[in-house]
């Protein structure tokens, strides 16, 4: 069980100007008369905060964290606590440690941010009769006084919170001088990260997610590009009707042409040079001009039927998710009720009710049941392979790589360049 976790330990120096700070403690109000730092009323109405107390108590984590109550037990034993230790277990849940702690003696306090969780724990220590201090609180904002405890301990609890920063500063001012940060968390390249790995790659896109994510696709971004290079044609079309003339003079002064542009001596310029001038040259810049401007059209409705495609595999994908964690959960009853009646057979086979044709029966139906079970959960992992293909990457992904002038409209850049 232990290979899997990194355990941490960190002895805080008493001369760090971080945890020189007072360590004042007063009573509770309670009848063995132990001192215990008072906890302070904290009210957090940060989104992160709440995301993570909607998390922690929207299942029954207890069933998780008895997996790991035996080491829990030997992770007490190697800090070897005594009965003069003040022990904080931060995001303690059902109390895995603060249980094992308060049998060693030690004044434990646990606070976590979920009160279901908090309410089984003290029903458990209400069990043994264990004297233990359960708050709710948040581990980025921890609710006692600086240097209030000897040892703060931690097993997959804070390092669920959102902002790690947070906790580590938390952590270190809530421990004396000179006491103990004692953690267990997992290691990406244990079995718990490779599996955690493989449930968030199932992970339903939340919602919200924002259309400009479609951008990152490789055909709505090339349709885009070709749009935004046929409204800069129609830009060098329009420019064509404008007269061509030098503006400076060699040195940068202004050119006599310039300044003899609209002299009536001039009348020249609009006499014979007339047929030099984008006036009267057969069409020619008018037929640019209208050609550059289908292209644009025919560039823009590829743009949009690329955007339309786009949508409807976003929207395909969307749908097939949905309906497969309905077949999910219906068949995730077929094979609890399929081991119920493997369960009840086998009974009944031992006592010699049936036979063992009816026993290797029920347990078939389950093998099939389960088998299906699977088959829905590949489906789900390619359903969800679709959708991040059909949004051009993950949905927590920024985006980047837009052409420039992506932000812009094509259907307002389409009506500027048409004008004229």
């Amino acid at each position: 069980m232990l290979s899997c976790i990194e355990h941490h330990t960190f002895t805080l120096d008493p001369e760090s100007p971080m945890t020189a700070a007072s360590d004042a403690v007063c009573l509770d109000g309670t009848t063995s008369g132990r001192l215990r730092p008072v906890p302070a009323q904290v009210s957090s109405d940060d989104p992160l905060v709440a995301r993570t107390r909607a998390v922690w108590t929207s299942g029954d984590f207890d069933r998780i964290a008895r997996g790991f109550t035996d080491g829990a037990v030997a992770f007490i034993d190697r800090l070897q606590l005594t009965a003069n230790d003040r022990v904080l277990d931060v995001g303690c849940g059902t109390g895995n440690l603060a249980l094992p702690a308060a049998r060693a003696g030690a004044a434990v306090t646990g606070v976590d941010i979920a009160p279901n969780l908090l309410a089984t724990a003290r029903e458990l220590a209400a069990a043994e009769k264990l004297e233990i201090w359960f708050d709710e609180g948040n581990a980025e904002e921890l609710p006692y006084p600086d240097a209030a405890f000897d040892t703060v301990v931690s097993m997959f609890g804070a390092m669920f919170a959102p902002r790690p920063e947070l906790v580590a500063a938390e952590l270190r001012r809530v421990a004396r001088p000179g006491g103990r940060i004692v953690m267990a968390n997992w290691t990406r390249d244990g079995f718990i990260g490779a599996m955690l790995r493989a449930h968030v790659a199932r992970v339903p896109a939340p919602a919200g997610v924002p259309s400009t994510l479609l951008t990152r696709r490789p055909d709505v971004s090339a349709a885009q590009s070709s749009m935004l290079a046929a409204q800069a044609r129609v830009g060098v079309a329009q420019a064509a009707w404008f007269p061509s003339l030098a503006l400076t003079a060699s040195g940068g002064y202004a050119s006599p042409e310039l300044g003899d542009l609209f002299q009536w001596s001039a009348r020249a310029w609009g006499i014979g040079a007339l047929l030099s001038l984008p006036l009267f040259d057969g069409g020619r810049r008018e037929a640019g001009l209208r050609n550059a401007s289908a292209e644009l059209d025919a560039s823009l409705a590829d743009y949009r039927e690329r955007v339309l495609v786009a949508f409807r595999d976003v929207e395909d994908q969307l749908a097939a998710l949905r309906l497969l964690a309905e077949q999910a959960g219906a068949q995730e009853r077929a094979v609890a009720a399929a081991s119920r009646a493997t369960v009840l057979s086998d009974s009944r086979y031992r006592n010699g009710f049936v036979s063992q044709l009816d026993l290797l029966d029920a347990q078939r139906s389950e093998l099939t049941n389960r088998r299906q079970a699977l088959q829905v959960k590949a489906a789900q992992y390619q359903a969800t392979v679709g959708l991040v293909r059909a949004l051009g990457g993950a949905w927590d992904m920024p985006t980047a790589g837009l052409a420039p002038g992506a932000e812009r409209s094509p259907v307002a850049a389409h009506g500027g360049a048409g004008g004229g």
